[in-house]
């Protein structure tokens, strides 16, 4: 690992001590950063008069760490934890060891065997009153154990109310999207779990046990509101009534918040069951129908779409307005169509279909009237299963298999009725909603700004930030709590994210968290005679990082760990 060096600088005939450090970038040794010491003659007699030696440097994260703690202070979460989780007076308390957790999930997720570590190299032991010999794992299992699903909820839901008061978020639309995680934990461990079960793995892990989780969350900037982390076996639509008791339940004492609540979702929660439900409450909807229970709207013919906007990259968006009954009662129905998602899907097509041809190619070259494959019954079966192996191409070719002088012979082609037949579903989304009184141009907007929870859903599985997986957890309550603290890691990276936004900075998460990480404290130890402050600077910033220092305040935080 790299270590920070001192050297000296001529500015003007006169020599300046700096500290700097250096690593690779693109193979070669460039600065990373690089902090202002003083004048050569300052320090050279300074150490003459009172003897004193300068110790080695030590780095420590410190703004990406300090304005984490200052959004999780903002919101009072160690205070929420500790409120409702009984603990005797032993610190650290169950917040204080929770929020250190989630701002390494934050910043650099590692084992809680590894949080100690991690924490000394952090500006946390200067603001926290935590000995880094209680963050071993032992003792965040034990802390867990107060974290019950119906105190987790209770937490959740003052840190929500806490959220929506203090920044004021914007609750006119909430987005709703289920998804689901593999694990590792064995189907056969023996610790009576219910949440790891197989199902529907979006990942493609049909070999291991999933979770399912459901997430609420603002199209303010994403801030997370409500989550459910339920069994892997359980359909999406099913949780759904949960979710809307608990919104109710989460919303109710908002009324200046929650007069006008739209909440938005995919087609995977679709049952009449549910949109009752959403019907009983104030609030109203806008989902999408599956194609294949409304086959007809899919073969309305283009010329019927009217154009409705542009998309912000400058592609247009057309659209066709009717009402419908769905499940039992008469909604708003709006056709969309986009021609991106549809060349997109002709190009996915095609290059599936150029895939199963160059498959059946090879088998006709390397095993057709070889060994097994001399029975024109084998090698039909074989085909097909080639041929269905993928959902995309299924029945998309036409194979002929016949005998021809001795020999075994297969030719296909295109089935262009069967190709047609889909083409016609390409680019279409079918929406439905109980907000007749919105344009078409509103719903549609609406409801591709859905797309942001699937971003949500993606920062969550970042390797570099909150890394939701892969879970090593092997019982229900330490997953719900692992999922928990995941949860409200992100939520406090999106409140962080929405205060630079409203500062005029536009960066993304992960780029806000690179800039603030680069802005450290360097602690060198003065040796000598008597008891010796240590030099504590921040390292030289760059303009981006002089903006984000300034509107987080971290001045306030330097002020609090050099104790002025």
């Amino acid at each position: 690992m790299p270590k920070p060096f001192i050297f000296t600088k001529t500015i003007k005939g006169h020599d300046y001590y700096y500290m700097g450090m250096n690593k690779y970038i693109d193979g070669e040794s460039k600065r990373d950063w690089e902090m202002y010491l003083g004048p050569v003659k300052n320090i050279k007699e300074l150490s003459k008069i009172s003897e004193i030696k300068l110790g080695d440097p030590d780095v420590r994260a410190f703004g990406d760490v300090v304005a984490i703690l200052d959004i999780a202070e903002e919101i009072k979460l160690c205070e929420a934890f500790n409120r409702h989780t009984n603990k005797r007076n032993q610190p650290p308390s169950v917040g204080e060891y929770v929020l250190v957790a989630i701002i390494n999930r934050c910043i650099d997720p590692c084992s809680k065997n590894a949080i100690e570590t991690w924490y000394k190299t952090t500006t946390l032991p200067y603001l926290l009153n935590i000995d880094p010999l209680k963050l071993t794992s032992q003792n965040y299992w034990n802390q867990m154990e107060y974290l019950t699903e119906s105190i987790i909820n209770t937490i959740e839901n003052e840190i929500a109310k806490e959220c929506i008061t203090n920044f004021d978020l914007d609750l006119s639309q909430l987005l709703y999207d289920p998804t689901n995680f593999h694990t590792y934990i064995s189907e056969f461990n023996g610790k009576g779990n219910l949440i790891p079960q197989r199902g529907k793995s979006k990942s493609k892990r049909y070999d291991l046990l999933q979770i399912n989780i459901g997430l609420l969350v603002t199209t303010d900037f994403n801030v997370p509101l409500l989550h459910k982390t339920y069994d892997g076996n359980i359909h999406d639509s099913k949780m759904f009534p949960h979710i809307i008791d608990e919104l109710t339940n989460r919303l109710s004492g908002f009324a200046t918040h929650c007069e006008d609540i739209t909440i938005v979702c995919d087609k995977g929660i679709n049952s009449e069951k549910n949109i009752n439900k959403v019907d009983d409450t104030p609030y109203h909807f806008v989902g999408s129908l599956k194609p294949y229970d409304f086959k007809d709207l899919m073969e309305i013919d283009f010329e019927k779409l009217e154009h409705i906007y542009d998309s912000p990259n400058g592609h247009p968006i057309w659209g066709y307005r009717l009402k419908r009954e769905v499940f039992g009662i008469e909604r708003t129905i709006v056709l969309s169509f986009y021609w991106p998602t549809y060349n997109a899907a002709i190009r996915s097509l095609f290059s599936n279909i150029q895939k199963c041809m160059e498959s059946i190619d090879e088998f006709k070259t390397e095993k057709l009237n070889t060994g097994k494959w001399t029975k024109k019954k084998v090698v039909k079966a074989k085909l097909e299963s080639m041929m269905n192996a993928k959902k995309s191409t299924n029945n998309i070719l036409d194979i002929t298999v016949k005998q021809q002088k001795g020999n075994i012979v297969v030719e296909y082609s295109i089935n262009w009725t069967e190709f047609a037949h889909r083409e016609k579903n390409f680019g279409k989304s079918i929406l439905f909603t109980d907000r007749d009184d919105w344009s078409t141009e509103k719903i549609i907007k609406v409801y591709r700004g859905r797309n942001e929870i699937e971003i949500v859903i993606k920062e969550l599985k970042d390797p570099d930030i909150i890394r939701i997986f892969p879970m090593y957890h092997w019982t229900d309550q330490k997953i719900r709590s692992h999922v928990f603290i995941c949860v409200l890691g992100y939520t406090l990276l999106s409140l962080l994210n929405r205060k630079l936004h409203h500062s005029g900075v536009d960066l993304s998460i992960k780029k806000m968290m690179k800039q603030l990480s680069g802005i450290q404290l360097v602690e060198i130890e003065k040796k000598g005679p008597g008891k010796q402050k240590p030099i504590q600077k921040i390292t030289k910033l760059s303009k981006e990082q002089e903006q984000l220092y300034e509107i987080f305040g971290l001045d306030s935080m330097k002020q609090r760990i050099l104790g002025i």
